[in-house]
């Protein structure tokens, strides 16, 4: 792996700096130009990084999608509108069901749009992709990259998902959707901070675990119980043995 010190990142000038602030005020919608920039830079970690973890954990990862959030929001929309129209009987109800879902798309674009403003990066289990936000909220993350040239807040996060897509991958795992969000966001915050933290660039340090959600961070506490009892061949059998582990992490 090419490492990417903080000495070569440098500074950018007071006004690249002033003017990316304006550019990611909260209130200021990004043009689409912007955002295929940046979701370049979380295409490059997620190439970056993917490999090194196939390496690490024998598993193959196949490949992994990073998309905008609401491309990947209006996917799963249509998705599961053409299963309905498929399994539909007749003309009649059909057409009952297109104009539902005519009603209910300007009620799913506001809750795309709330769910975009106040969350982070997430994976789409059933299609593969890294969904990324460009709300009130990843801005923040979003800025670090953008004004210092530093993509630590991005190499953290697909390190984060890309432990989500390997659960995923691994052969006779129970679905991610039939797990607690506890244990597969333990997981994932176990191979961020944990597994696969040695694979970040020199000069970088790991972000304060503790902004997870409370629960998330019991699920990864679960996660180092198991690997202080087993070793960390556990890892990769969590997915599939997980609900014979429970009375193991619980004793």
């Amino acid at each position: 792996m090419t490492s990417i010190t903080t000495e070569e990142i440098g500074e950018r000038s007071w006004l690249v700096k002033y003017l990316t602030s304006f550019i990611y005020h909260p209130f200021v919608p990004l043009s689409k130009k912007e955002k295929e920039r940046v979701l370049g830079k979380y295409r490059e970690a997620a190439n970056r990084y993917l490999p090194l973890i196939e390496q690490r954990t024998g598993i193959d990862l196949g490949e992994v999608k990073v998309e905008w959030i609401g491309n990947s929001f209006r996917c799963e929309f249509k998705h599961h509108l053409d299963k309905a129209l498929g399994e539909t009987k007749n003309k009649v109800q059909r057409g009952a069901l297109l104009i539902l879902g005519s009603g209910l798309y300007p009620i799913i674009e506001l809750i795309r749009m709330y769910e975009e403003d106040f969350s982070s990066a997430h994976y789409n289990e059933r299609t593969q992709t890294i969904c990324v936000p460009f709300g009130l909220y990843s801005k923040a993350s979003i800025l670090e990259e953008v004004m210092y040239g530093s993509s630590q807040a991005i190499d953290e996060t697909i390190i984060h998902e890309l432990t989500h897509h390997l659960w995923n991958s691994v052969p006779n795992r129970i679905k991610m959707s039939e797990t607690p969000d506890l244990l597969t966001e333990g997981y994932a915050i176990y191979g961020e901070h944990n597994w696969f933290a040695d694979l970040l660039p020199d000069g970088r340090n790991l972000g304060n675990p503790e902004d997870y959600l409370k629960h998330y961070l019991e699920g990864r506490k679960i996660i180092e119980k198991l690997v202080q009892r087993h070793g960390e061949g556990i890892l990769l059998e969590i997915p599939v043995i997980w609900k014979e582990l429970e009375l193991d992490s619980a004793a």
